[in-house]
């Protein structure tokens, strides 16, 4: 729990110092959704979830969006 309290504070420091463009790999769905849940309301930065939108339309999305973040699972990385 702690773990992801501190992650869901990092994560918006390094997305404003690469102005979004950033891919971040979680270990497991659930980390993943932790940390989505907690921070797409106040990101600055349009966040695709791979558990929200599946691996091939969350890719595209953030291959069409500017500044987007994508946050995936690592099994994920095989496909990009």
């Amino acid at each position: 729990e702690e773990y992801h309290e501190d992650i869901s504070k990092l994560i918006p420091m390094l997305l404003d110092l690469t102005e979004g463009n950033t891919f971040v790999l979680f270990t497991s769905f659930k980390s993943l959704e932790i940390v989505y849940e907690s921070i797409i309301s106040d990101s600055k930065y349009p966040i695709f979830s791979q558990k929200i939108l599946g691996a091939e339309k969350a890719k595209r999305e953030y291959m069409n969006t500017e500044n987007s973040v994508l946050f995936g699972v690592s099994t994920f990385w095989q496909g990009i």
